[in-house]
């Protein structure tokens, strides 16, 4: 049996309600497919991103446990103002007391961390009165204050962490007043410039100025303080000419700048040993502070 053109058009007419059906079906399929995709990938890069999740752990933390610590940096700078009126008035040549509390008495629970009974096994600080009392011989009958500065190690925190450890230990033995480096970038904590801060001093993660109010032979002091005391008055020489030198364009406050500049000029004005090598010459101290201990080592 044929089929006439009349008969053909009939069926094809027929059929497209069909095939219409099939391709919207397939259109929304698509487009569903790929709001599924968005939607994944949106909450994907939203809720398991590396980088917001360490924002998201980093804003918890600061609410938790440095919400205290503001408050009390708060109080330790009022009292430290306050102290400071107070020797000023009563001039008596002593370390005025400490600003808060001791070292030793920090605790956890009052910086949003565990109790004092769950954290007897980490101690951050442990007093020992002997330490607090121990004034250096070395330079202990000198009427002029020298000073030791640093450039902080340029590895991770760690490095840097035990260099300025032990610059703390040299300055105590040899009866240096330690200057602190101003507030610079730091190797692995200055990413993210335009979103977070970037530049850290030592006084950031450590009461530094608090150890220094406990030892009676420690003394610390920041690079401004040095700067204002010691530079501005003309009391440093270029070692190579013996000219009185001065900071770069006469800064004093070095926070936050580039420290290459005020690098240079201290290892200028400063015994700056670049060219010490360790396999020859060590530094050495007595055991003790007895005169036989010190010709013994010499």
């Amino acid at each position: 049996m044929s089929s006439t053109p009349a008969d053909e058009r009939t069926r094809n007419r027929g059929a497209s309600p069909s095939t219409n059906a099939s391709s919207q079906t397939y259109i929304l399929f698509v487009v569903t497919c790929l709001f599924v995709s968005m939607t994944g990938n949106f909450l994907h890069h939203r809720l398991a991103d590396p980088h917001n999740v360490h924002k998201h752990a980093m804003r918890q933390f600061e609410m938790n446990h440095l919400g205290g610590h503001a408050k009390l940096d708060e109080q330790m700078k009022k009292q430290k103002i306050a102290t400071k009126l107070q020797s000023t008035v009563t001039d008596s040549g002593e370390k005025p007391p400490p600003p808060v509390h001791d070292l030793a008495g920090l605790s956890c629970s009052d910086h949003g961390g565990p109790s004092d009974d769950l954290a007897k096994e980490m101690i951050y600080w442990s007093d020992i009165p002997s330490d607090d009392k121990f004034v250096s011989p070395i330079g202990a009958n000198s009427d002029k204050r020298k000073y030791l500065t640093f450039e902080p190690d340029g590895g991770g925190f760690n490095n840097i962490r035990m260099s300025m450890e032990t610059m703390i230990v040299m300055a105590h033995a040899m009866s240096r007043t330690l200057v602190m480096p101003p507030s610079q970038g730091m190797y692995l904590l200055r990413k993210d410039r335009g979103k977070q801060r970037v530049h850290f001093s030592f006084d950031d993660f450590y009461h530094l100025e608090q150890v220094g109010y406990e030892h009676a032979g420690l003394h610390v002091i920041s690079m401004e303080e040095f700067l204002l005391t010691e530079a501005m008055t003309g009391n440093l020489f270029n070692t190579t000419t013996g000219d009185v030198a001065f900071p770069p364009n006469n800064q004093t406050n070095w926070d936050g700048i580039d420290p290459k500049p005020l690098k240079e000029y201290l290892r200028d004005v400063t015994l700056t040993p670049l060219n010490w090598n360790p396999g020859s010459c060590l530094v050495a101290f007595p055991s003790d502070d007895g005169p036989e201990h010190f010709a013994e080592l010499d």
